[in-house]
């Protein structure tokens, strides 16, 4: 009786999380979609990491990019950040079973000090890019590199894009040195 009321509270748990992650993400317009392993794997092949820099994964989601960089890199300081409860969680486990030291926090990117990273990943909707632009003007010390999945900054010029093959259709990958410049006109 007793492993029948601990499995019934814990799927009751396990729903209330859920149910508290859909909402939030619904409340904050940010979708959990994983970018694919080419796509992390080529991120963190950009960054040129050497293995003593702090990165961070601003919506870090399930820290698959962090998971990446921490095996190609072991010395790196890797941490994230992830608002959805659900999504963090199995961030959590993700990272226990990779065996790695990553940093994932339940809480708002944009409300953490960036000013000591040498990278920042990012897949973010195109609403919540623009508002890292203005976090990472007032933040970021010079040369600070910041990679992005699939969404720009439209109102900045990127050092370089990527395209990597992704079966029929093609992922982008934007690499940017902030400050990064507004283009020209």
């Amino acid at each position: 009786m007793l492993l029948l009321d601990l499995l019934t509270l814990a799927m009751m748990v396990l729903t209330g999380v859920i149910v508290i992650t859909v909402i939030g993400q619904l409340f904050a317009m940010t979708p959990f979609v994983p970018s694919p392993g080419s796509v992390t794997k080529a991120m963190v092949e950009t960054a040129h990491l050497k293995g003593s820099e702090i990165v961070y994964d601003l919506g870090a989601g399930d820290g698959k990019i962090l998971i990446q960089a921490k095996k190609m890199y072991p010395a790196i300081t890797a941490r994230g950040y992830e608002i959805a409860l659900g999504v963090w969680l199995l961030g959590l486990v993700r990272i226990y079973l990779s065996g790695t030291k990553v940093e994932l926090h339940w809480r708002d990117a944009l409300k953490q000090d960036l000013r000591d990273a040498d990278v920042i990943f990012l897949y973010l909707m195109p609403h919540m890019i623009k508002r890292c632009a203005k976090k990472f003007d007032a933040e970021l010390k010079s040369g600070t590199t910041v990679i992005s999945h699939a969404f720009q900054f439209h109102d900045r010029v990127p050092d370089r894009e990527i395209t990597i093959p992704q079966g029929k259709r093609n992922r982008r990958v934007f690499v940017y040195r902030w400050p990064a410049m507004a283009p020209k006109g």
